[in-house]
């Protein structure tokens, strides 16, 4: 199974047409998207991006970031495709997210503490055969490390990982951190942003990951 992933395009000009192309590349069987779709909104544009894959055949399944307003999260709820705190069992695995972030300096639209997450996660379904999607990185990993030198990402999250071993774990957020790393049996992938034209492309069951760009 090919999967699609791509995360923080931030109402870039150029992120519907990079998604559309990626897509036509790569054949995928099933578009992830990891949160931050928008800027605070619109709702309009989020719908766009998530389109140009169901127009494409491709199925899609979403969950909103930090910077994505509640109205955006709602619809994703309505429309079915969330994975927000849900479990949707896809061929031999089963995927499970969690959107918005770890509280943020800058008091965006949807963020939790530690402790709301760690509670989110608790009994979330994630096992071994999970494909597990959080918007927020895990902390001390190399998705989390900011361009100051800083690991910013969630504790309860990496909790999670450590304690339920989900077979591949992509997250977005930190726009300037990079890579794949393992932690434990867990292959975790650092999403790069779709506003920069970007995404990754994971072959599953064998774990392959390849960067696709513009």
């Amino acid at each position: 199974m090919k999967l699609l992933c791509f995360s923080d395009a931030h109402l870039a000009g150029q992120a519907p047409r990079a998604l559309g192309q990626f897509i036509q590349s790569a054949r995928p069987d099933l578009a992830l998207a990891v949160g931050d779709l928008t800027t605070r909104g619109p709702l309009s544009y989020a719908q766009e991006l998530i389109a140009v894959v169901e127009e494409a055949g491709v199925r899609a399944l979403a969950v909103g970031g930090n910077m994505d307003p509640p109205e955006v999260h709602s619809w994703l709820s309505r429309k079915g495709i969330s994975i927000h705190c849900r479990r949707v069992e896809v061929g031999d695995f089963n995927i499970v997210g969690l959107g918005g972030s770890l509280t943020t300096p800058f008091g965006t639209p949807v963020e939790f503490t530690e402790g709301e997450i760690a509670g989110m996660l608790a009994n979330a379904g994630i096992d071994s055969k999970t494909i597990f999607a959080p918007h927020n990185p895990p902390l001390g990993t190399c998705a989390d490390l900011t361009a100051a030198g800083k690991h910013v990402g969630s504790k309860s999250i990496l909790d999670a990982i450590n304690k339920f071993q989900p077979a591949l774990c992509v997250c977005g957020h930190i726009h300037e951190a990079r890579g794949t790393q393992t932690l434990g049996k867990t292959k975790l992938v650092k999403l790069p942003p779709l506003l920069e034209g970007k995404a990754a492309l994971v072959d599953l069951p064998g774990m392959a990951v390849m960067e696709l760009s513009l």
